[in-house]
């Protein structure tokens, strides 16, 4: 099995190290990504605001694109936990097998908001 190499964005090395974070509550999207070999520094089940990413690091999971875009927006890789499963998956706590059957993967995404009106003032 090959590894993932994860690049990170730029910054400043001397505050700390970068991270890689990983966003879920569930064991078998984080038995799977740990089966991929890729270092893990920080296992959440939600993003904290006492507990968050720094420019540089890599967030993992599945969240909500306003938080995508606030992430990347502060210079925070964010890696999409996809897969592919049936309606009648939805919902169900899935094993690290279910997912390689999903065909579980990782995507990168950048979501920037954008700011602007876009519906008229009444």
């Amino acid at each position: 099995m090959s590894t993932l190499c994860l690049p990170t964005f730029s910054h400043n090395a001397a505050e700390r190290p970068a991270k890689t974070w990983f966003v879920s509550r569930h064991q078998g999207s984080k038995a799977w990504i740990e089966a991929q070999g890729i270092a893990i520094d920080e296992f959440v089940h939600h993003l904290e605001p006492n507990n968050m990413p720094q420019s540089g690091d890599t967030v993992i999971g599945n969240l909500p694109v306003h938080i995508i875009a606030h992430l990347n927006e502060n210079g925070i890789r964010f890696l999409h936990l996809s897969i592919t499963t049936k309606d009648t998956n939805r919902g169900k706590e899935l094993s690290h097998q279910e997912l390689e059957a999903a065909n579980i993967s990782l995507e990168e995404f950048l979501v920037w908001k954008v700011k602007r009106e876009l519906l008229p003032s009444t």
